[in-house]
């Protein structure tokens, strides 16, 4: 779920899209279009709303997708998929947004306030009146706010080292979130940090 883009045969040409975007360009059977806010890996640059330099030669930019902010109506669903999944044909397409900002806005912050996502890593995000610039740090334009942080690989990821889903479940229901277990750990699935700290070499720390 963390690739940074997908390559698909159109015609006879390479696109280089998001996952994202890929499953919206199957929906349109038209992959014209990327998300901004899902193409910063790829990147484009939300505040000059450019690519990078590199990529302004013909063979890049006839590759890579022509960038629409989140929430923009693309078109209709294709008649096609539209009978092949059994769904209306009116049915629109919208550009979407990452999973991490899809948890901010649905959060519904104000915004002096920060969110914390879990999953599989951690993410830290807040609204700020500018973007911040730093290593490991991510600022996206959404619904006309900034929104800043960025994402630690530690997290829940590296419980499926250890434990099946049965044991995962069994274990959460005995927490109490009000004892502090009084481990320090560092929880990632393998080697490398990228926020806070960005750091390719930081060794996770697993036990005791």
């Amino acid at each position: 779920a963390r690739a940074l883009c997908l390559r698909q045969q159109y015609g006879h040409q390479i696109l280089l899209r998001h996952q994202a975007d890929w499953i919206t360009g199957w929906l349109l059977e038209n992959w014209r279009w990327g998300e901004a806010t899902n193409n910063l890996r790829l990147g484009w640059d939300p505040k000059k709303k450019l690519w990078p330099a590199s990529l302004e030669n013909p063979l890049w930019q006839n590759s890579l997708p022509l960038i629409v902010k989140s929430g923009t109506i693309l078109s209709n669903i294709s008649t096609k998929q539209a009978k092949q999944l059994g769904i209306p044909e009116n049915l629109l397409i919208i550009a979407g947004t990452t999973d991490s900002n899809a948890a901010f806005l649905s959060a519904n912050l104000e915004k002096e306030d920060g969110l914390t996502v879990l999953g599989s890593t951690i993410v830290v995000k807040r609204i700020v009146k500018e973007p911040i610039d730093g290593i490991g740090i991510t600022n996206h334009l959404l619904m006309n706010n900034w929104i800043c942080g960025g994402a630690s690989n530690t997290g829940g990821n590296v419980l499926r080292k250890f434990f099946s889903d049965k044991t995962l479940q069994e274990l959460s229901q005995q927490i109490d979130p009000e004892i502090d277990s009084g481990l320090k750990l560092r929880p990632m699935a393998f080697k490398g940090e990228r926020f806070p700290i960005n750091e390719p070499t930081l060794e996770p720390i697993l036990k005791p």
